[in-house]
């Protein structure tokens, strides 16, 4: 009498095999689609987020050595766009210099951009890349001359709002 191959699995087996792989691949796509929905915001906050820190961290330093605030550019210092404020002080090494925080429309949106003019050059530094608005700086008496602290209200194109706020040294 001729015996049976027992080798292999019986219906059963396969049936639970499949349906424990399908529940998993149920998971794993789940959590695969959560994370690509999610990485596009997280992408725009991790933005926002660098150019906070990146004005933030250039105005602090700025009003703290202006001598001198304005909200026009300076004649020694032209530059393209809207003026938002103009700081103005004297280097040891560099001499004059001037800082203007200006917007600027490029393709794509709107920037507020921090231009430099020092020992006959100029640099300009892009602080924040997609911004929405800009208010009008606030200091404690006036905006002219030398005012003990300086605040601008930003808002990013994303509705993403902050305050760059900075007192001088010395005061």
């Amino acid at each position: 009498m001729k015996r049976l191959n027992d080798d292999g699995f019986t219906l059963v087996e396969l049936t639970v095999s499949i349906l424990i792989l399908s529940v998993i691949v149920v998971v794993i796509g789940g959590a695969l689609i959560f994370g690509l929905k999610t990485f596009g915001s997280t992408t725009q906050r991790l933005s926002e987020s660098h150019d906070l820190q990146l004005a933030a961290s250039y105005f602090a330093a700025d009003v703290a050595s202006a001598r001198t605030v304005s909200l026009a550019a300076d004649p020694s210092c032209p530059v393209s766009g809207s003026v938002v404020v103009t700081l103005g002080w004297t280097d040891p090494t560099a001499g004059n210099e001037v800082v203007s925080y200006v917007t600027q429309t490029v393709t794509g949106g709107r920037q507020m951009v921090r231009h430099l003019c020092a020992a006959g050059t100029t640099a300009d530094v892009t602080v924040v890349h997609a911004l929405g608005t800009v208010g009008s700086p606030v200091c404690p008496t006036s905006c002219s001359g030398s005012p003990t602290s300086t605040s601008i209200s930003v808002t990013e194109a994303d509705g993403y709002p902050y305050t760059l706020s900075a007192s001088r040294r010395g005061s």
